[in-house]
């Protein structure tokens, strides 16, 4: 009976019956036998384990990695060994990981590790926080009013250039969101998920879908019921058409808001001293008339003070000074809060669909010519009425829609000749901002002080009445005095 397994090199690696870790050809013939003639590569004790995949090893070659005991080890095939990865997890039991651009990604539930033997820092922390702990936004999830859930990771899935993390919810068992971490920093990605078939049941990380459709590339992940039923929820998460890195594209925009998210406390060096924040600068050059980044600041480690707003970013908007005079805001840490709002009076382009029948004033059963060009939460107008898209059946064409979306007024649409019009949706998205801020040590001076003392020597001279005083022995007995 085998608890887990991976393939390496052409052979399935399995942690079989009595915690041994073995290995075979061909699922068939094992390395290892009852009769104990075959040793197994690895006794792992009564623990269990937890492939987590192969990467590079200390010793220069792939080897598989694993977590056993709470800890991450890596298998020494050729000799029959196991080594244990000490200096990563800051003595934390850890509890899943998972391979992303060739290292090691390991979590306890809140932070998260990297280990990759051919960095030049071979263990270094990713997060999900810095130093100072989780945000609240984490903790209580102030994006979405009315939700205070605190999250843990329960999943980490590899597979594109960024890394997501499916984080469960610590107050509500039904409650799951994705983080994703793009090598710099860590950010929520779409709304919570609540369901009977939530995360925890998960049974496969389908691969990202090929498609001509560009709005087709997802992440989809089938998720069982949780009562012990076949049933399966199918939860898609898109992504970026242009690639992994966000880039403004069709049908890529901020989720109704605002939406607001905090940074952990910045500190700029030298803790203890007191610096001065002078401006904050944003490009907005995506942002649309109505679309604002809103940015507010409170000081040095107060988590109950109330924020203060710095200003609202606009349409080509660049910089925001602290104080009006520039002589700045002064601190030791700070923290963000940054609010994101799409706004209304967006942009519509011709979707190239028509209406496929008449909708009266109260319908919300939308018939159209082909569904494939929209997705659940976009924002299309027929005529000058707006209508929210909450739900698609594809094998019909039809679409439920919110009528009378953005305040604007439900009315009589003739199908068949009316277009519908797709929100042009260009996100701002957030790549940096920029504090401008000036933290001086304060001076110190080192002095270094040298004395020359002079001091007289007395030195006894010893000379043998029996010998004569001759000027040579007399010049000799002063050089040996030399330097005494």
């Amino acid at each position: 009976q085998l608890s887990d397994a991976i393939v390496w090199r052409g052979l399935v690696i399995a942690h079989g019956e009595g915690d041994q870790i073995i290995g075979s050809a061909d699922g068939k013939a094992w390395d290892a036998d009852s009769a104990g003639v075959l040793e197994p590569r690895w006794r792992t004790g009564t623990s269990t384990v937890n492939f987590i995949g192969t990467a590079m090893a200390p010793w220069g070659e792939d080897a598989v990695y694993f977590l056993s005991r709470g800890q991450l080890w890596i298998l020494d095939w050729d000799n029959h060994n196991a080594t244990e990865i000490r200096d990563i997890g800051d003595s934390n039991t850890l509890t899943t990981g998972t391979v992303w651009n060739g290292a090691v990604i390991i979590t306890n539930g809140w932070n998260v590790w990297e280990y990759n033997p051919g960095n030049a820092m071979t263990v270094r922390r990713i997060g999900l926080f810095g130093k100072d702990g989780a945000p609240t936004s984490w903790i209580e999830d102030t994006g979405h009013a009315g939700l205070s859930n605190a999250y843990a990771i329960s999943h980490l899935i590899p597979g594109t250039s960024d890394l997501w993390a499916v984080c469960r919810s610590l107050t509500s068992p039904r409650s799951w969101r994705m983080a994703v971490y793009n090598g710099v920093g860590w950010s929520w990605y779409g709304p919570e998920v609540a369901s009977s078939q939530p995360w925890a049941g998960i049974i496969s990380r389908f691969p990202l879908g090929a498609s001509l459709v560009p709005w087709s590339r997802s992440i989809d992940v089938a998720a069982l019921d949780d009562h012990g039923g076949t049933d399966f929820t199918l939860h898609t998460y898109f992504l970026p058409t242009a690639g992994d890195v966000p880039f403004p594209g069709s049908g890529q925009r901020f989720e109704d808001g605002p939406l607001s998210f905090e940074t952990g406390w910045f500190a700029g060096g030298f803790l203890e001293l007191e610096g001065v924040m002078l401006r904050m600068s944003l490009d907005g050059y995506n942002l649309s008339g109505t679309e604002t980044v809103r940015v507010e600041y409170r000081l040095n480690n107060d988590t109950n003070a109330s924020y203060i707003d710095l200003g609202t970013y606009t349409n080509n908007q660049q910089e925001i000074w602290f104080t009006n005079d520039h002589r700045g805001e002064t601190f030791k840490t700070v923290q963000f809060r940054i609010t994101l709002d799409r706004g209304i009076g967006v942009i519509f382009s011709d979707s190239g669909v028509n209406m496929a029948e008449t909708l009266d004033d109260s319908e919300t059963a939308l018939t159209v010519g082909d569904s494939i060009s929209f997705r659940v939460g976009d924002v299309i107008r027929v005529d000058t009425e707006h209508m929210l898209i909450t739900s698609i059946v594809s094998s019909t064409n039809v679409l439920t829609v919110t009528r009378g979306y953005n305040s604007t007024t439900a009315a009589v649409h003739n199908g068949g000749t009316e277009d519908i019009y797709l929100e042009d949706g260009v996100t701002p998205v957030l790549k940096a901002l920029v504090l401008l801020y000036e933290k001086v040590p304060k001076m110190r001076t080192s002095w270094n002080i040298e004395l020359d003392v002079t001091a007289t020597v007395n030195r006894r001279m010893l000379l043998n009445p029996e010998e004569p005083a001759t000027v040579e022995g007399i010049w000799q007995f002063l050089k040996s005095l030399v330097n005494t």
